[in-house]
């Protein structure tokens, strides 16, 4: 009722309106009152024809900058096509997408009485009138709980199906607060394994999702289009013999006839797909599902293909890491190596990718899980090692080696200890880099890479960003740099940084990861490191200030001087003596090489 209170003028005006539309249309009646919520209605009767609607219209608080809502008093009727549900309010000229305060709910009520008209044809033969109801699928599938994935893969392999067969599907099914979303992961007469492509591995598997196994069958005829829909597996098994399958395939209905044989079963005409649950009762219950198109327009660019065969290691799942990590799988990266070895604890989630879902789990085992729900066709290996930490020296070893193997290797850990292995084992193997890390509190952060051949070496570009440094006030806070647990403190404040300002440091981060695995000739990035502010502190003048900063310094050569002739011919004579015994004909001699 505020909008009395604030535009008294306007009620009386709305009052007038539709006493004068009552005057107008004998068959309208009006009656005024205040709900027991305070809010302003008008219920009305309405004689069209032999038909008697008995409809409210209720102002809503913010009247008059939004329109007033006509529907069913009793909240159930469908009286029109043009109208959001049973008992849903009517759509009509005047709506919210093209709504101006002048129009009066006397306009309104026109509006309907004019829409009922035509369709209950008062004054000339009924008519369909032009539907202006455009909604979106979300709005299509509000209250729809049983749902149906239809992927473009999934589509083309029930399209190779000859007309008049059928074939069997594995399904997984995602139960939420609210729905309930089949997947089909396998088809009978797909490849070797029956699989799927394109549907990720995390959705295919029990975990982490506790995806539900179940079953089901895909029958093929352009007959379905013409038929009437089932709307009880009574009438699934008539349709089935109709079209000519064996219902059986389907439900037993003798022996056991109150269970269902199959969870979904898809009807797939020429023109349209129908897919359907059975669910065991007394009897079986034939519930239809929506059915979700895929309608994403996937990438199929040189750089995307590119994304796919490259291999990058990720070291350090904490906030900035684990964001990286999901983003470049989000990018088209499908091949990782993810390094931690710490354990996600409540007080992270505040800005890890990661949730509460995840907490007592590895965060490298997590993140995993995490980049399995992203894509198809991910290959990640895990290790839930310590680098610069006490571990076996066989298994750094072993770690050294796979990230060597890397194109891309990103540091996030913002550790110098790891930055300097990392550092050696980039130089070594020709591995491009990057890094980058938040400032306490978040006023700011920086990202850096190394390309061999192109950039100065990984500690040539943190050496330069110290003598860069050097040139400037020192900075806030130097010190402080744990982000993903409780934080350092100075006294009684807590220098922390929030999610946000990790996720615009991970997010720029990504982008240069990206540039620098792809080699980008020309990069989009002229200098090695970037210093990024996101409030005006320190050297940043504002927010969004960046500071690029030039790297010179040594290139990616091996500081190993080459050993004098002598000695290599004296080393490789030593290793001859311990190679096992080999047959003459498949002997060289390791010192000429012949």
């Amino acid at each position: 009722m505020q909008w009395v209170l604030t535009h008294p003028a306007r009620l009386l005006l709305e009052q007038t309106q539709i006493a004068a539309l009552c005057e107008e249309l004998p068959g309208l009646t009006t009656h005024w009152q205040v709900d027991a919520d305070m809010s302003v209605r008008v219920d009305f009767d309405l004689q069209i024809g032999e038909e008697r609607y008995e409809g409210r219209i209720t102002y809503p608080d913010v009247f008059p900058n939004s329109p007033p809502y006509i529907r069913p008093r009793d909240g159930r009727s469908r009286w029109t096509p043009h109208q959001f549900g049973d008992g849903g309010s009517l759509c009509l000229e005047w709506r919210t997408d093209n709504w101006r305060p002048e129009v009066t709910a006397a306009d309104m009520l026109r509006s309907a009485h004019a829409l009922l008209s035509t369709e209950q044809g008062e004054q000339a033969p009924p008519a369909a009138v032009p539907d202006a109801h455009q909604v979106t699928r979300g709005q299509n599938l509000r209250g729809e709980i049983a749902r149906f994935v239809l992927t473009d893969q999934l589509l083309r392999e029930f399209r190779k199906l000859p007309q008049g067969a059928s074939a069997g599907l594995k399904t997984r099914t995602v139960f939420t607060s609210l729905t309930d979303v089949a997947f089909v992961s396998e088809m009978e007469g797909v490849g070797t394994d029956g699989k799927i492509a394109g549907l990720p591995s995390g959705i295919k598997m029990y975990f982490p999702l506790c995806a539900v196994a179940g079953t089901g069958r895909v029958f093929r005829t352009d007959q379905f289009d013409a038929l009437p829909l089932p709307a009880t597996l009574e009438e699934l098994t008539v349709l089935l013999l109709k079209v000519g399958y064996d219902p059986a395939l389907v439900a037993s209905t003798e022996a056991e006839p109150n269970k269902a044989v199959l969870g979904r079963v898809v009807l797939l005409g020429g023109l349209n797909v129908h897919v359907y649950s059975l669910e065991n009762g007394s009897p079986v219950k034939l519930v239809k599902n929506a059915v979700i198109f895929d309608e994403s327009n996937n990438r199929s660019d040189p750089e995307a293909e590119a994304l796919r065969t490259l291999r990058v290691g990720v070291v350090g799942l904490g906030s900035i890491g684990s964001k990286v990590a999901v983003s470049l799988a989000r990018s088209g990266v499908r091949r990782f190596v993810l390094v931690d070895d710490d354990i996600l604890v409540p007080g992270n989630v505040v800005r890890n990718e990661l949730t509460w879902a995840a907490v007592g789990a590895h965060k490298a085992h997590a993140v995993e899980d995490q980049i399995k729900l992203v894509a198809a066709d991910v290959d990640v290996s895990v290790e839930l090692h310590r680098i610069a930490g006490q571990e076996s020296s066989l298994n750094g070893a072993t770690l050294m080696k796979r990230l060597a193997e890397c194109d891309l290797i990103v540091d996030a850990t913002a550790n110098p200890n790891v930055f300097l292995r990392l550092a050696a084992i980039a130089r070594q193997a020709k591995v491009s880099m990057a890094w980058g890390e938040v400032f306490a509190t978040g006023y700011g952060g920086l990202i850096a890479r190394a390309r061999p051949d192109l950039d100065p070496n990984p500690l040539a570009v943190r050496d330069s960003w110290h003598r860069y440094l050097a040139t400037q006030p020192p900075p806030p806070f130097p010190h402080a740099n744990d982000y993903d647990g409780a934080g350092d403190m100075v006294g009684d404040m807590a220098l922390t940084a929030y999610d946000s300002d990790v996720g615009f440091i991970a997010a720029a981060l990504t982008r240069l990861a990206l540039d620098t695995a792809l080699r980008r000739t020309p990069s989009h990035y002229p200098v090695p490191l970037y210093m990024i502010g996101m409030r005006k502190e320190w050297i940043f003048r504002e927010p969004f200030d960046v500071q690029p900063v030039e790297a010179s310094g040594p290139d990616w050569q091996s500081d190993v001087e080459p050993a004098d002739p002598e000695v290599i011919k004296k080393a490789l004579h030593a290793l001859q003596k311990m190679m096992p015994e080999l047959p003459d004909a498949d002997r060289t001699d390791t010192a000429t090489g012949t």
